[in-house]
């Protein structure tokens, strides 16, 4: 449709000038009328597909999932701490700081791991797992990837599961 305009507009003058010439004036009009006119046959071709864009209506379809499994953790995550409880959330990067955003918690260590560049900052993070006695972990092994297996094994040796709801496990330190 674009490219109709810019052969309009670049063939305008030559059509105007024979036009003149031919003192036929109707058929600009005709040419232009056509060119608008299947522009708006084309908008009403392309209604739905354009309200289900407007609507958003397939990308909310999709994501319904996965918005429920967000909705479900960060419930258990609130059920499970206390407002202004500082807690540890051990899941995938892009959901960390939406778990304790939507849980209302603070974070017990900082930064998240979207901003773990440093090497010292991974030992940083090791070393509060090792001498944490006192803060709750919120861990999903199905999607926490970082650091291999670092992370998982300081977890099954040092801590105890304590509660879950299927994808997200609350661990407490083990008592010695």
């Amino acid at each position: 449709m674009v490219y109709s305009f810019i052969l309009l507009a670049y063939f305008a003058e030559s059509l105007a000038a024979l036009a003149v010439k031919c003192k036929a004036f109707y058929l600009p009009l005709a040419l232009i009328i056509f060119v608008l006119g299947s522009s708006f046959l084309q908008i009403g071709y392309s209604a739905p597909a354009l309200a289900r864009l407007l609507t958003e209506s397939d990308n909310k379809a999709k994501n319904l999932a996965e918005q429920n499994m967000i909705l479900a953790n960060t419930r258990f995550i609130r059920e499970n701490s206390h407002p202004g409880e500082r807690i540890l959330i051990l899941v995938k990067d892009y959901y960390q700081g939406l778990y304790y955003g939507l849980a209302d918690r603070p974070a017990a260590f900082n930064p998240g791991f979207i901003d773990l560049l440093w090497r010292e900052d991974a030992n940083r993070l090791r070393t509060f797992l090792i001498t944490n006695v006192q803060t709750k972990v919120f861990y999903e092994p199905g999607n926490f990837v970082f650091y291999g297996d670092r992370i998982p094994e300081l977890l099954s040796d040092l801590y105890e599961g304590v509660a879950s709801n299927g994808q997200v496990l609350l661990l407490r330190r083990k008592r010695s």
